[in-house]
């Protein structure tokens, strides 16, 4: 149907041919966006043959939630072998490429799926609260109680940013070991931490450049903070959290605690009632 020298011009004629040429977006170094890679190697894989990988006996993937359906396809044809896939359905990052747990089985006939359900990193009081934030009916959390959440309301950026640095003094004097400011994206964990350092000493600012985890006083962004825990977290700018999308990125911040949560936003009085029940986080 595409008449072409290699891939790429076949892969531009096909969104050409779905009514979607935009979506082709080719860079001068002929290097394609990341969202492309998965759709490019199928086709491939289709029009060359399969490159089977034959000395792997079982397939191990986690994080099931955050693989689109497309690069679940590409797995399939590169693994012939037994598969277990397990991951948190709630703890996704983009809410606009997830798989769920029907796709996934219907694509590995030869797969165990597994939904990981129980909690065992946060104390009863987090996980509960978290899910109040996405409704993650699943979740069962540990019977290890704590403290409540905490939810602080500032006047301004600059009295916020003032009352973390001192949630940061008080983590040093107690017996936690770890911190984790988690904000909402690496643009504001930059300038989070670029503030904090202003006020507050041995501040490490983790982002995708990093080429190691400190301990201490951590600030990053929630992608980067998946999969990693810490005894206490801060999350700044709760009045950031707009969308469902948001929700998720929230869901996952809060499920990074083991111990201690503290959520700091700047608004209006009037505005903090407004801000909590968008979030489902009103009672």
């Amino acid at each position: 149907m595409f008449a072409g020298n290699d891939d790429i011009e076949v892969y531009k004629k096909f969104c050409k041919w779905i009514g979607k040429p935009e979506m082709f977006k080719l860079r001068k170094d002929r290097s394609l966006e990341y969202s492309d890679l998965a759709p490019l190697a199928y086709m491939h894989l289709v029009f060359e043959g399969n490159t089977n990988i034959s000395n792997v006996k079982h397939l191990l993937i986690d994080e099931m939630q955050d693989y689109t359906p497309v690069q679940y396809k590409v797995l399939k044809r590169l693994f012939s072998c037994r598969k277990t896939i397990l991951g948190d359905m709630g703890q996704t990052l983009n809410s606009y490429s997830w798989s769920d747990v029907d796709m996934i089985s219907k694509v590995f006939s030869n797969g165990v799926v597994m939904k990981l359900c129980k909690s065992y990193r946060s104390t009863f009081e987090i996980a509960d609260f978290a899910r109040k934030i996405k409704r993650v009916q699943d979740m069962e959390p540990i019977a290890r109680h704590g403290q409540k959440p905490g939810i602080v309301r500032f006047d301004n950026l600059t009295e916020e940013i003032s009352g973390i640095a001192g949630f940061v003094n008080d983590f040093r004097g107690s017996s936690y070991e770890s911190l984790g400011i988690i904000c909402r994206s690496d643009h504001i964990a930059a300038v989070m931490s670029e503030q904090l350092n202003s006020c507050s000493d041995d501040i490490n600012y983790i982002s995708t450049h990093s080429a190691a985890f400190s301990k201490g006083v951590v600030v990053t962004s929630v992608c980067m903070a998946k999969g990693l825990e810490f005894d206490e977290i801060i999350i700044p700018c709760l009045d950031g959290y707009i969308t469902d999308s948001d929700s998720g990125l929230l869901y996952i911040a809060v499920t990074r605690a083991m111990h201690r949560v503290t959520l700091t936003l700047s608004c209006g009085k009037e505005d903090l009632n407004r801000h909590l029940l968008r979030l489902n986080l009103n009672n």
